[in-house]
């Protein structure tokens, strides 16, 4: 009755409408009684308090008794032979020399270097002064190439809205112009690099930007392959005009680089100001030659992207889609889509595993955002759904439903007194019984969205692979006390069936016995679609003369 505790309007005549509509269903002609109310079920009888009990008591010594099953897992890990461990580690001792002596730069590093095995390109979003460009610089160090193969070359330029296309692509040859040729000579420009850093990319007018879409995506310029491993570019803000989507979305990896946190300021202090590079303790590691990066990329076909992670990855398109169209942004398209499964399986065989789990969808947020802001919010709705789909208990919990379903629907045909047919019986009994097994089975087993910091992923800095492992473990205890809470409501449904007496199937006794369960269904009788017997009698099974008293939400029985 305080101002605190004022009810919205139209609720206190919509209550006095309902109880309207209940008392009418009580008694459509006088004084409400019990006994016309559901005269197809009897009134409680004092056995049925002690049937349940017997009841409960059986399924307690049921569940206890299941065996479970062991599970194997769908997909196995790859056996991790000489040849893998060796590629791992240098990729893990690359990443350490990519990322050594700079502060609060793992997530770039990693990224960086998943870009390059998988032959892709990095978008770095930030003010200036982020190491932007010195980790351009240090991947160029690590590409090794091939023995038979020309040397890996750098290039770097800064753009901006007068930068001539002879800048990127090397002059026009005189030679070939006396010949009637419209050649460029590309010696160490752009088209002969291994690497790229191209600074400020968005301020490049739209003729040098159409220029690079060939280069980005099928590596050939003027009908010409090029050699160009990974191309790094870097910009203050994102791109504004919608000229410049096409050229936006040929990067697959994107991020925000911010400057560092408060708490890194005395490192910074620290550090000399003319120290530029990898710590001189790092010795440089060069990644593997693009022969055995073609290799592993291959072997990653094989990698499993199905059942939950599969789902995943499609709820998150659905998500990224839904926020692009209402910010009037582009969604992410088909290609995007697509490459964004390939790296999935580059990332998860590149760190031994045989399928696309937990570590590899945490990446989800730097592939599928359509502005660098949009990551944060995508990161937030990854770790959230990670938590969430960890805790599900699965098919089980459905099948559960079902089953109880047409339990309640048999108990109610039959009536309380009534013995129901034996063979429907026997047959629900079973299915229970499997139910259970089932139940207790996927309690033991590990769940589909795992993740382990031993070792700890190639992929994730150390704060996010911990931060995700501890919301999962959360998520694998609640998990498991929702099977275990299935597996002993399948214990009672199956006990309630094998019972001799006819009253442990009556819809009382199993409102006793699975209160969560039958309560849902005593609900949907009360639904406005539902018959007015059905309705008297889910009245009737909520009325104190059961001696029930069963929590409803007004709100639920009011719709």
């Amino acid at each position: 009755r305080t101002p605190r505790m004022r009810r919205p309007p139209g609720v206190g005549a919509a209550l006095k409408r309902e109880a309207e509509r209940v008392r009418k269903l009580l008694d459509p002609h006088g004084p409400a009684t019990l006994a016309r109310a559901a005269p197809s079920l009897s009134p409680r009888s004092p056995d049925h308090r002690a049937a349940s009990a017997r009841v409960a008591a059986a399924a307690r010594d049921l569940a206890a008794s299941v065996t479970p099953t062991a599970l194997a897992p769908e997909h196995a890990v790859l056996s991790v032979h000489a040849a893998a461990f060796s590629m791992r580690s240098r990729l893990e001792a690359a990443r350490e020399a990519l990322c050594a002596g700079l502060l609060e730069r793992e997530t770039e590093g990693r990224l960086l270097l998943l870009a390059a095995v998988c032959e892709d390109h990095l978008l770095l979003l930030g003010p200036p002064g982020v190491a932007k460009s010195e980790l351009a610089r240090r991947l160029a160090g690590l590409c090794a190439s091939d023995a038979s193969g020309p040397p890996a070359l750098y290039f770097e330029r800064q753009l901006h809205r007068h930068t001539m296309t002879e800048e990127l692509f090397g002059p026009l040859s005189i030679a070939a112009l006396q010949a009637d040729r419209l050649e460029r000579q590309t010696a160490g420009f752009l088209p002969d690099a291994s690497v790229a850093f191209l600074d400020e990319i968005f301020k490049a007018s739209s003729a040098t930007c159409n220029a690079l879409l060939s280069i980005l995506h099928e590596r050939t310029f003027e009908g010409r392959p090029v050699p160009l491993r990974c191309l790094v570019a870097a910009s203050n803000e994102p791109p504004v005009e919608e000229e410049l989507d096409a050229l936006w979305d040929r990067f697959l990896f994107r991020r925000t680089v911010r400057p560092c946190s408060e708490a890194s300021w005395p490192a910074l202090l620290a550090l000399e100001g003319a120290h530029v590079g990898p710590r001189p303790d790092v010795p440089p590691s060069p990644l593997p030659s693009p022969s055995e990066l073609l290799e592993l990329r291959q072997a990653s076909r094989s990698v499993a992207l199905d059942g939950a992670a599969s789902d995943f990855v499609l709820d998150a398109v659905r998500y990224a889609r839904s926020r692009s169209e209402a910010d009037g942004l582009p969604p992410p398209s088909d290609r995007r889509l697509v490459r964004t499964a390939r790296a999935l399986r580059i990332a998860a065989h590149a760190d031994g595993r045989g399928a696309v789990g937990a570590p590899e969808l945490l990446l989800l947020p730097h592939l599928l955002c359509a502005r660098g802001a949009d990551a944060d919010a995508l990161e937030r709705w990854v770790e959230e759904q990670l938590e969430q789909r960890g805790a599900a208990a699965g098919a089980v919990g459905y099948i559960l439903t079902g089953l109880f379903g047409r339990v309640w629907d048999l108990a109610i045909r039959q009536g309380a007194n009534q013995r129901p047919p034996m063979a429907e019986t026997r047959a629900l009994a079973a299915e229970a019984r499997a139910l259970l097994c089932a139940a207790a089975s996927e309690a033991e087993a590990p769940g589909e969205l795992t993740l382990s910091l031993d070792p700890p992923p190639l992929w994730l800095a150390p704060d996010t692979a911990r931060r995700a492992a501890d919301a999962l473990s959360r998520a694998t205890c609640r998990r498991r006390e929702r099977l275990g809470q299935v597996a002993q409501e399948a214990a009672r449904m199956a006990c309630a069936l094998e019972a001799s007496a006819g009253d442990a199937l009556c819809p009382a006794s199993l409102l006793e016995l699975l209160p969560r369960l039958a309560t849902d269904e005593v609900l949907r009788m009360l639904q406005d679609d539902a018959g007015e017997e059905q309705q008297r009698q889910a009245l009737w099974l909520l009325s104190d003369g059961m001696g029930l008293h069963v929590n409803v939400d007004v709100g639920e029985l009011q719709s």
